[in-house]
């Protein structure tokens, strides 16, 4: 079957779905599925489905995480500083 085989219709997301849970507009997972790669399944040209697996682990290889290390010594600009610090 894949990857795991204990997937079931619950694992299943309808892309409104999927739409619902990102909060986003049908144009922008459009661009996720044919420009970043996001995987789906199509039953017809106009219905697809997303396992919620593929779906997690697309968002996690997506994953950045920007640590103070990264700025090479520069103040990191998300830090908050008050204006009687300045």
């Amino acid at each position: 079957m894949g990857k795991n085989q204990n997937e079931t219709l619950n694992d299943i997301l309808t892309e409104q779905e999927l739409l619902d849970l990102l909060g986003v507009k049908k144009t922008f997972v459009d661009n996720l599925r044919r420009k970043k790669g996001l995987p789906f399944c199509s039953l017809s040209p106009l219905c697809r489905i997303y396992l919620v697996s593929d779906v997690i682990d697309f968002i996690k290889n997506k994953r950045r995480v920007i640590s103070g290390e990264d700025t090479q010594g520069q103040q990191d600009p998300l830090e908050y500083t008050r204006s009687s610090d300045l």
